[in-house]
């Protein structure tokens, strides 16, 4: 480590929390706040994360494009929209997407209950059944869904008798 090293941390001791801290130089935070994404690269992943989404469902499930489409950055409603075709194959209709996990995975899975809510209401077509799909840099996708909603699914596609 050369002196510019050291001079960018320091150990302190926070009289707040009683632990010690890395203190770090003003250059060094400067540093750090000009690697932070811009709003429109956040988009652009967010997008890249639904097309991947969309295109694995196409792929695997013997779809066409255009039973599964990636909604745009700001419209409303859940992130990918299914077709009848889509739904009868796919039995997770309030779908949520991110690949930024700033907010916690449990806020964005809100988000999806909230779709599924407007599917059991009827005001939007689907079963109900909310998911989320998310990653981070250099990670798979990964899907958060309910047990019970998961059992259900495998039992209805495997027809076990109730």
């Amino acid at each position: 480590m050369d002196l510019k090293e050291v001079k960018k941390f320091f150990v302190g001791f926070c009289t707040t929390c009683n632990k010690e801290v890395d203190i770090i130089s003003k250059d060094e935070l400067k540093r750090r706040k000009a690697k932070r994404i811009t709003s429109k690269s956040a988009k652009q992943k967010a997008r890249r994360a639904q097309q991947k989404v969309a295109d694995i469902l196409i792929e695997s499930l013997h779809l066409q494009p255009e039973d599964v489409e990636s909604i745009t950055m700001g419209q409303s409603g859940q992130d990918i929209r299914l077709t009848e075709a889509a739904r009868k194959r796919w039995p997770f209709h309030a779908m949520e997407v991110t690949s930024s996990l700033n907010q916690s995975v449990w806020a964005k899975f809100t988000q999806a209950e909230e779709h599924a809510k407007k599917q059991k209401t009827g005001k939007v077509p689907g079963n109900g059944r909310a998911i989320l799909v998310f990653k981070k840099n250099n990670t798979p996708l990964f899907a958060m869904l309910t047990f019970e909603d998961l059992v259900e699914a495998i039992r209805e596609r495997t027809r076990f008798p109730v």
